[in-house]
């Protein structure tokens, strides 16, 4: 499984290269944890010893007396954990780049057209959307997050939306920098479990994201929004009059067994699905696009069996909602 976490981050280097995108990548050194525990720092001693073991993993303890002097300097921060793996970009850039890519290769992308409904016929799986029908052998489920509970019934009740939301600054200038003690363009994110991720970005803007609403009405989202400001204040208290200019939120997807799944979907040999990549789809997901094309094609690529294990379905499912 570790491998296969190494094996997505090189996927997206290799795209970028093959395909010529520019997706404003920094943070090449890898990402950066900040315990907010005392105790969560003496975890992560052991986390490296045990890393450095089994894989043979780069990492670095930083001691909280030296996180300033690195440019780390946040609150409630007792050390910080620096592995030596991955790097940032940014999404929105490099999904346009593939999807110019494929378009170039000649493969056309059709938008605005939600299947309503898989139906399937002897060999053939037919595709409903709004203006007509697609005929086809073979599917992928591609859709993560956003995927129908029931679109195909295989997926009812084997994932969990969660809503995560962003904030982001204005540029913030170099003496602003130097005055919080964060001038660390490391992608990085805190040991708690309803963690908050941010980064320093190219053009000196900071990026801040968490845990989203319960709820995506108005009124969650609006409140959500202020907690997200007010996390981001508590934390960098020097950046309080720096203005947030963007804020938006979407769904990443979970799983009641903690796993990403890739491959056909329980009982099936005509559709395949990828999901379940727990808020890590830059990678995986493209790590995933590879292993279905080799699955779809009858190849039997090599998958841990932790992504090749079946979802498992929520016991209550209705009660995700809440």
């Amino acid at each position: 499984f570790h491998a296969s976490q190494l094996a997505a981050i090189q996927t997206v280097r290799e795209n970028l290269e093959r395909y010529q995108i520019d997706a404003d990548t920094h943070s090449e050194d890898g990402e950066l944890c900040l315990a907010h525990r005392a105790s969560t720092f003496q975890a992560m001693r052991d986390e490296v010893e045990f890393e450095a073991k089994l894989f043979d993993q780069k990492s670095e303890l930083i001691p909280k007396g030296a996180l300033a002097e690195r440019g780390m300097n946040a609150t409630g921060a007792h050390g910080a954990l620096l592995s030596k793996a991955g790097f940032a970009l940014n999404p929105l850039k490099y999904a346009q780049g593939l999807a110019h890519a494929a378009q170039n290769l000649g493969i056309p992308i059709y938008a605005n057209s939600p299947v309503t409904k898989i139906t399937q016929n002897a060999s053939r799986l037919s595709l409903h959307h709004p203006r007509g029908v697609v005929n086809a052998r073979k599917v992928i489920i591609a859709t993560n997050g956003y995927s129908s509970d029931d679109i195909p019934r295989e997926l009812a009740g084997r994932f969990l939306p969660v809503i995560s939301s962003i904030l982001v600054t204005r540029p913030i200038t170099p003496i602003e920098q130097r005055a919080q003690g964060w001038t660390s363009d490391l992608m990085s994110y805190d040991s708690r479990n309803l963690l908050h991720y941010f980064r320093l970005m190219p053009d000196g803007r900071f990026l801040f994201g968490q845990r989203g609403a319960r709820k995506a009405d108005a009124a969650h989202t609006a409140a959500n929004k202020r907690q997200n400001r007010l996390d981001f204040e508590r934390m960098f208290p020097a950046w309080r009059g720096v203005e947030s200019t963007h804020y938006w939120s979407g769904l990443i997807c979970t799983t009641l067994n903690r796993h990403p799944y890739i491959g056909p979907l329980e009982g099936q040999s005509q559709i395949f699905a990828a999901l379940g990549f727990h808020g890590n789809g830059v990678s995986l997901a493209s790590y995933s696009g590879r292993k279905l094309a080799d699955l779809v094609a009858g190849a039997k690529p090599d998958l841990p069996a932790a992504l090749r294990t079946p979802l498992w379905r929520f016991a209550l499912p209705g009660l995700r909602r809440h």
